[in-house]
């Protein structure tokens, strides 16, 4: 008895002779009884795909040409044309190229924190700040406070809803200064009596 027939009959599988006729094979295609009886596996998703590839490729090909050609034949309802600058005129006089900002000194550093909209009243200057304040700068560098729009704790980020952000000043006719804050609102400071 050889190997094979030892190895099939421990497994529980009979052999069983051709010439019985039981294994259905035939002289074109000759198989041993157990392999008669073994289910052929169904082809994977991956190597059904693989049969038709070069089909799917050639199709995404060819529509993608026609695709090109159907756009570059399309007429386009916008009809560009070219635009041609002027020459730049020479930077002369006001536009002349100078140092005049380098030679500038920073006023109040560390002090001021944010100002959004400077106003110019009666020779101050007046600005808001990113903490909700509302101050005064006049020239012998001195800055004072006088307003405050929102309520403590200020000085952070996340309570900038509760202590306001001034971003835009403007004078008013009578002398007053018109504030708009971008959580709190439009206020009108009088700056006179200080």
């Amino acid at each position: 008895m050889s190997d094979e027939s030892r190895v099939r009959q421990r497994k529980g599988v009979e052999e069983i002779s051709p010439k019985a006729g039981t294994t259905g094979s035939s002289s074109k295609n000759p198989q041993t009884p157990w392999q008669s009886r073994l289910r052929k596996r169904p082809p994977t998703c991956w190597e059904q795909f693989g049969k038709y590839f070069w089909w799917l490729l050639y199709l995404g090909i060819l529509i993608f040409i026609i695709g090109i050609v159907f756009v570059l034949r399309m007429d386009s309802p916008i009809k560009p044309r070219t635009l041609q600058l002027p020459t730049p005129r020479p930077l002369t006089g006001a536009l002349e190229p100078n140092n005049v900002l380098q030679k500038a000194k920073r006023l109040f550093e560390g002090e001021i924190i944010g100002p959004e909209s400077l106003v110019l009243l009666e020779g101050k200057i007046y600005t808001g700040t990113y903490d909700g304040k509302i101050v005064r700068l006049e020239n012998d560098n001195k800055l004072t406070v006088i307003a405050k729009l929102g309520e403590e704790p200020c000085g952070t980020p996340e309570h900038e809803h509760t202590c306001g952000r001034p971003l835009g000043l403007r004078v008013s006719e009578h002398g007053t200064l018109y504030v708009i804050d971008a959580y709190l609102g439009v206020y009108e400071v009088n700056v006179t009596g200080l």
